[in-house]
């Protein structure tokens, strides 16, 4: 599955992997967010409310698109390992 993230001066397009909550971030599309940094991280609040599928990956790569519960935000990671996330 692939997504597009624009924003008013340019755009990327992602890789989710297939699981459920790839799935449900697929099908709450179009979002529409404030985006916010911290550290090497992007934070996109996000009208989603997933459960774990699974335990949590502590570190991702950079690029890979998570889902952080606690914030209920789409996290993108672009720099050095984040805390943990759940990937997407």
């Amino acid at each position: 599955m692939r997504i597009r993230i624009a924003w008013d001066w340019g755009e990327i397009f992602a890789r989710l992997d297939d699981t459920p909550g790839a799935r449900a971030m697929l099908a709450a599309l179009p979002i529409r967010a404030t985006a916010s940094t911290r550290g090497a991280e992007v934070y996109l609040s996000a009208p989603l409310r997933l459960r774990p599928d699974g335990p949590a990956r502590q570190a991702v790569e950079a690029g890979t698109v998570c889902y952080w519960p606690e914030g209920a935000s789409i996290v993108l990671p672009f720099g050095a390992a984040p805390d943990a996330r759940r990937q997407a």
